[in-house]
This record gives C-alpha cells, structure tokens and sequence, in this order.
C-alpha cells in the first residue's frame, strides 16, 4: 500500500462538539493510521552475506540473525561477530532481514503480544520473515535441513515466536536475552526444534527470572519502562528456565536427566568463569538440544569474547532438521 491515499469521514460537523484535547487525539491517531497504511515508515533492506568460495553447486547452512530494538542488523552483526572471517572458516550463509521502523523511527520486531511495536497497525512480521526466508533459502541454495535463527533481546523473542509458530523450518535457535511466549499453551511447535537460551541474572531489560507480579511492582518504579505493546502493568512472561523447560518438554526430553557443561568465561564482565551451562538431550525427539547458559552478570548487553561467538555458531551448525 506504499504511496496509496487514505480517506476518512468528514468530521466538521462533530468537532465543535469535542474538546480540544479530543480532537487532537483523535488527529494523531488519524495521521499514525495513514502513515502505516501508506507505508511510512519503511522496512529496512534484507542483507545476505555469503562466506568466500560460495558456490551453488552445493547446499549451505543458513544463519538467520535478528537484531535487537532500535539497533541496526550491521551493529547485531558486529555484536555477534558474524564476520566475513568467521563465515569464511565456519562455512555458512547469513541472512540478515530489515524490520519496519516503528513511528518514532526504532527499528522493532512484532514478536510477541506484548513485544514490541506499538503503532496501531503493526507490521505482519512472521509472514514477512517466513516468505524471506524461503526466498532466500531457494535463491541461495540453502540446505533447508539446517535452516537456525539467533537473535537478541526482541530478536531473541521473535527467534521464539517463529520457532513455535514454523517449527518445521528451523533446526535451532539461539536467544540471547530474550523470552519465551507468556504462556505455554501459545507455543505449539509441530516439530521438535533446538533451542538455546543466553541470560544474564542481572538482566534489567528482559528479567532473567520473568516477568511476575512481583517484578513488575518493582519494574514500575523505573523508567524508562521497556516498549511493551498495551498496558505495560498486565505484561507478563516466563523466566529463562520456564523457557527452556517448556521447549524441553516440547522436544520429548527427559526433564529429570539434564546435564550441567563445565563453566565458561564468556563475557567481560564478571572475571573468570561466569557462565554456567544446563542442557537437556536424554530422550529428545530427533536429536534436538534444548539448553540455558547463564551469566552470573553482564546485563542486557553483555560485553562477549569470540569464545562465546565461537560456541554459538557451533551450536547453530551442529542443528539438522530430522527428514
């Protein structure tokens, strides 16, 4: 609908009868109406990035990356480290979508109900990501059995969102700081999928132990408050180990058979070996992983080593969706 025009009642005749609070109200609402209706503002470019001594004569895992709020996919790039250099020894392709600004200008995924845009006609982003992907998948040559999202913060909760509503495209995901759905029942994958849940305790944005009653009396009290849709006092989400029990569940894994990996020194902050590892594996359906690695701190963003970046695509490119 990009460039189209929008008509709307006259209301000349009612507007002596509203307030002038109302009718400037009402005026704002009009115009975000016809602003997202005519397109504005617009969708960021999709990027691809192919490793050196790409060819089409053979099939390449895919790594779908998406971005936290208000940064740019190139920054999340950067972040990750997802690098010429690292895809070139790795061997993957990268798929870095464009998300539809919201009226302030931030770059935002629809992910969730209560994550995280806005407007009052918000992009239909999982149709959008699944049709890029399929595209990019045929037009790359893609190995659709090895098909993985990672994202971050908001990207992290679309990663989720995609993973329950298209299981059947993904083979993993990785989310850092991010969340699941706010209840269980909304997540109902058709396939088993292996997921990876990357969380600082300290996280102030997207709280490590969910958003309960308790948190959010507490959340209140801060502001900014995180760009929830809707009421921000009813939001409501699950902690990370709710998050990935649940998807543990979900792939037919033994909950009583997790297994702790030896600690590691992921991010810059706190020293030494911050990081503690908890995965599920017994007993899952097609050989899905479903895991939480958490940092004793590092907030929201946390300051990574390329050991971390490292560890992430190995566990991305170890995925294989079951035939």
């Amino acid at each position: 609908m990009h460039g189209s025009r929008v008509f709307f009642p006259q209301t000349k005749v009612l507007s002596k009868h509203i307030t002038a609070t109302m009718r400037a109200a009402l005026f704002l609402f009009l115009v975000a109406i016809s602003s997202a209706q005519a397109g504005v503002p617009s969708r960021d470019p999709d990027r691809i990035y192919l490793p050196k001594g790409y060819s089409h004569q053979k099939k390449w895992p895919l790594i779908v990356l998406l971005h936290a709020f208000k940064v740019s996919g190139q920054f999340q790039r950067h972040y990750f480290g997802l690098g010429q250099q690292r895809m070139n020894k790795k061997g993957f392709v990268l798929f870095v979508p464009g998300t539809v600004r919201d009226l302030q200008g931030h770059r935002v995924w629809n992910a969730h109900s209560y994550c995280c845009n806005t407007d009052p006609l918000p992009p239909n982003d999982v149709d959008y990501l699944v049709k890029a992907i399929q595209d990019t998948i045929a037009k790359y040559n893609i190995d659709p059995t090895r098909v993985t999202l990672l994202g971050h913060s908001a990207g992290g909760m679309m990663a989720h969102r995609l993973a329950c509503d298209h299981s059947k495209l993904f083979a993993g995901i990785v989310s850092l700081a991010g969340s699941g759905m706010t209840q269980t029942q909304e997540c109902k994958p058709s396939t088993p999928v292996s997921i990876l849940e990357v969380h600082a305790k300290d996280d102030r944005t997207v709280i490590y132990g969910g958003m309960t009653e308790a948190a959010m009396a507490r959340r209140l009290l801060r502001k900014p408050v995180y760009p929830y849709v809707g009421e921000a006092a009813t939001i409501r989400y699950p902690s990370a180990l709710e998050t990935v029990t649940a998807w543990a569940s979900n792939n037919g894994c033994d909950l009583g058979a997790s297994k702790r990996g030896a600690k590691k020194n992921y991010s810059l902050w706190p020293p030494g070996r911050e990081t503690s590892k908890i995965e599920w594996s017994v007993g899952c359906k097609a050989g899905t992983r479903t895991g939480l690695w958490t940092l004793s701190s590092g907030g929201h963003v946390p300051r990574l080593f390329p050991n971390f970046q490292n560890d992430v695509v190995d566990f991305l490119l170890a995925q294989k969706k079951a035939n």
